[in-house]
């Protein structure tokens, strides 16, 4: 992954270039003509399998609407898109392809969003659901994104890398909060932490999702083990799996 500090320097310049052209109301109305938000993580009930979602990433093999296409038929619940490991100026195009070719899949946006207005353009995308994370903006900034969010019909998703951020998250209210350090799982000392608090603190009308990506059935079953709603799955745990692990993964 390239230096943070310059992608989210690239994303910004461009987001401010955006804003001068198009004005933030054209952007709602434009995302207003969308379809309707496929539900995900905004759906509560008792006892329900976990949730699991196909992992998009942006990699030297990338054709992010086949993969989305195949997950899907694999049987995903959802599937999320992450371009922003590199600088990368296509990451919304890329959204709007895999909303309209897996128009029956939810599709997750995991891309850094910046403001209320980088929200809207996500819907506008085609993104079901979003992902803000409380490390890059602030708590202000994060307030007025999850309200423009829930304005324009998608799920809200709040990321924690830390259990002040997590309380900070549940305190904002959204459908779900994400945990976890890092793009894939290890199982480190803060991931265990993090995993142990938010099993103490979640509140039952939230829904919890761990953010690395999985890629065994070893460490979903850790993951899965904290009572966890929803995980994030590579493609090739989603694709090369026998019914019985198919079973295992949902919990059934």
């Amino acid at each position: 992954m390239e230096d943070l500090q310059k992608i989210l320097s690239v994303k910004r310049l461009a987001l401010e270039n955006r804003q001068q052209r198009t004005p933030q109301l054209a952007v709602i109305a434009l995302s207003d003509m969308r379809v309707r938000p496929l539900p995900s993580l905004n759906m509560v009930y008792d006892n329900t399998p976990v949730m699991t979602i196909g992992y998009i990433p942006l990699a030297q093999t990338y054709d992010p609407v086949l993969q989305a296409l195949r997950m899907a038929r694999a049987g995903v619940d959802a599937v999320a898109l992450f371009t922003d490991s590199r600088v990368y100026s296509k990451g919304q195009q890329d959204l709007l392809m895999v909303a309209l070719g897996a128009k029956n899949t939810p599709v997750i946006t995991f891309d850094y969003a910046l403001n209320e207005y980088h929200v809207v353009e996500l819907r506008a995308a085609g993104a079901s659901a979003i992902m803000l994370y409380a490390s890059l903006v602030t708590e202000a900034t994060l307030k007025k994104m999850v309200s423009i969010a829930l304005r324009v019909r998608m799920t809200v998703i709040i990321h924690a890398e830390t259990t002040e951020q997590f309380n900070l998250a549940v305190a904002m209210g959204p459908h779900a909060v994400s945990i976890g350090v890092g793009d894939y799982f290890l199982p480190t000392d803060e991931n265990s932490a993090l995993l142990a608090h938010a099993h103490a603190n979640k509140p039952y009308h939230m829904r919890l999702m761990f953010r690395p990506c999985i890629q065994s059935i070893t460490h979903m079953a850790t993951v899965v083990g904290y009572g966890v709603d929803a995980v994030v799955l590579d493609e090739p745990l989603v694709r090369d799996k026998s019914r019985e692990k198919l079973y295992q993964l949902r919990g059934e």
